[in-house]
């Protein structure tokens, strides 16, 4: 399909496609992000970790081992913690909905994302360099690392099927299970993390 085409398809059906787009965003995704907040509070729960959820998806959404809170911090500042978030299309742009990362249009995603309250952004892409020992261990159990962008992440995939039956049912449980899961491999890879925290410390101090 050429590029007039598109532009003429779109046109004979830009109602539905802005209905579609609205009901995506005021009705879909607050679904969503009701469903991923319960799930997240029971393993936060269950795993006994520190985090803040809220229910909207474009609010925070993190979680952290009370361990790897600054020592010496009164606030909520965390050598090492990780948030639900979205990955970028293949592109470099945001999908116009969460339920687009959902269904991973794109190459979009939805993923839990490891940062450091204690490095800045440099520092982070240098300490990803330099504890390859680690790192590649943590790898090798599933996660994505780019020292480049500075990326450490555990990749969340959904089955759209699943997802599309969910929201026919209104019971997200069964096509959210990719997200419980990688929660449950982040906590197994909790030996190999507590490291990378001694490794982020060594480095401020």
């Amino acid at each position: 399909m050429n590029d007039p085409s598109v532009g003429a398809t779109i046109v004979r059906h830009i109602d539905e496609l802005e209905a579609a787009i609205r009901f995506a965003q005021d009705t879909m995704q607050p679904q969503l992000g009701k469903a991923v907040a319960h799930l997240m509070e029971v393993k936060k729960k269950s795993l006994n970790l520190d985090g803040k959820i809220e229910h909207d998806l474009d609010r925070e959404m993190w979680l952290a081992f009370p361990d790897w809170r600054t020592p010496g911090d009164t606030a909520d500042n965390y050598d090492l913690f990780f948030e639900f978030d979205q990955s970028l299309c293949i592109d470099g742009e945001e999908t116009t909905t969460w339920v687009g990362n959902f269904c991973g249009f794109g190459g979009a995603g939805i993923r839990f994302a490891f940062h450091s309250n204690a490095l800045g952004q440099r520092e982070w892409k240098n300490l990803l360099r330099s504890e390859r020992d680690i790192l590649d261990q943590i790898v090798a159990l599933g996660l994505l690392c780019d020292p480049k962008t500075g990326e450490l992440a555990q990749l969340v995939t959904l089955d759209r099927a699943l997802l599309a039956d969910a929201f026919d049912d209104e019971e997200f449980d069964e096509a959210l299970a990719p997200i419980k899961a990688a929660l449950d491999r982040i906590e197994t890879m909790r030996p190999l993390l507590d490291k990378l925290v001694m490794a982020i410390r060594k480095k401020v101090r």
